[in-house]
């Protein structure tokens, strides 16, 4: 999950590495902070994690002295990310999106961001509930504003695995096909994201006829964004059973 893309990183990273040096000479301690989470985005471009932790750990460690809790929400994302994409830690990145998610709550702030990183990383870790959760709520916060954005596609997308779970291959499709013009436009933005789309779209192919899922693909293509997000979220949430079985809370 690419926390945020800036439009040329090769130019970005630079600047920010420039404005970075002139803070320091400045002791501007916020214009430190901020300026090491808008490069530690760029190292995340760059999938140069390394780097990323070091910047965003001296964000945190900044933003906690000056008590900055948004500073503090930011450079968590980041630290999520590398702990998922390098570490290979999925629980240590949970926490790190969780802790991120609760402090924009408590400021009043909504990150799809961080709701979207971590419905991705339940969802990845096979939590159908949360993610099913998480998903609808950047949907229906993005619906409630009248606000459009590329992360609702990845939204979209993971309300697509949650049908498939549900062996709702038709749904699964319609949601699919309405995003993929999104996802394949910038393929390299969003690595769990793209993973799982492909892998997902395969699996629905396989589950049904060529003719039946070209016509279920159409008919998500040619959905307006409003009228997708409403059909994914006019079905219900779903809960487990008892004997661990994924069915719909209505049920």
């Amino acid at each position: 999950m690419a926390i945020f893309r800036l439009m040329i990183p090769e130019v970005s990273r630079p600047l920010l590495e420039e404005s970075l040096k002139l803070f320091r000479e400045l002791d501007d301690h916020m214009g430190i902070a901020h300026t090491l989470v808008r490069l530690s985005w760029c190292a995340l471009d760059a999938a140069d994690y390394p780097y990323a932790r070091e910047l965003a750990e001296e964000a945190l460690m900044r933003a906690n002295q000056a008590r900055d809790q948004a500073i503090t929400a930011w450079a968590l994302l980041t630290l999520g990310e590398v702990c998922w994409s390098h570490d290979h830690n999925l629980y240590q990145a949970r926490t790190c999106f969780e802790r991120s998610r609760s402090l924009f709550r408590a400021l009043h702030m909504y990150s799809i961001h961080s709701n979207r990183a971590l419905a991705d990383v339940e969802r990845t870790l096979g939590n159908w509930t949360r993610a099913d959760f998480l998903y609808r709520e950047v949907l229906e916060t993005g619906a409630k504003s009248g606000t459009d954005h590329p992360g609702h596609a990845y939204c979209l997308a993971g309300l697509a695995a949650v049908a498939l779970e549900l062996r709702q291959i038709e749904r699964a499709v319609i949601l699919l096909g309405h995003v993929e013009r999104i996802i394949t436009l910038v393929p390299e933005s969003d690595t769990h994201g793209n993973v799982t789309f492909y892998r997902d779209v395969s699996t629905a192919q396989s589950l049904l006829d060529q003719s039946t899922f070209a016509a279920l693909w159409e008919t998500g293509k040619a959905m307006p964004r409003a009228q997708c997000i409403r059909f994914a979220l006019d079905e219900p949430p779903y809960r487990y059973t008892k004997n661990n079985q994924l069915v719909r809370d209505d049920l």
